[in-house]
């Protein structure tokens, strides 16, 4: 019994995913390494213009109101988010290649230094597999093969 509590204990990611059909277990990758991109772009903050849009977006979004037409608020938020869905896709790509063990010419100094600490290099590198195992996984969907 207390064998098969310590088993149960040990019990990783990787081997209940090894005991679903690949659809599932590519499912549940998915949704990991998105949770874990999304907690580390949170952790990072985004670039100097991510921040100043979210600043000056906090500031007067009171006043935006009262005082800027509908348009003109729309135009606003569609930029916001276009600004930061392309940051936040380099700095999605930033982070694989670092995982990867490849060198990445990062612009500022905030992520330079945010992309040498060793929890985010460990974190990249564990997304950077998570992204290969996806890949495989999709692969093998695909193609599978078939024993006769």
């Amino acid at each position: 019994m207390f064998l098969i509590s310590l088993l149960f204990a040990c019990d990783t990611l990787e081997t209940q995913l090894k005991l679903k059909p690949p659809e599932e277990q590519l499912i549940d990758l998915r949704f990991e390494y998105k949770r874990s991109m999304d907690d580390l772009y949170q952790a990072y903050g985004g670039n100097e213009l991510v921040e100043t849009i979210n600043s000056s977006d906090e500031s007067s979004s009171s006043d935006d109101a009262n005082t800027n037409p509908e348009p003109v608020n729309q135009l606003m938020a569609t930029l916001k988010n276009t600004v930061t869905a392309q940051d936040r896709a380099k700095f999605e790509k930033d982070c694989l290649q670092i995982g990867s063990g490849q060198n990445v010419m990062l612009a500022t100094t905030k992520a330079i230094n945010f992309f040498n600490k060793p929890d985010t290099i460990e974190s990249c590198k564990n997304a950077a597999l998570a992204k290969i195992k996806i890949q495989q996984l999709e692969k093998e969907i695909r193609s599978p093969t078939t024993i006769e």
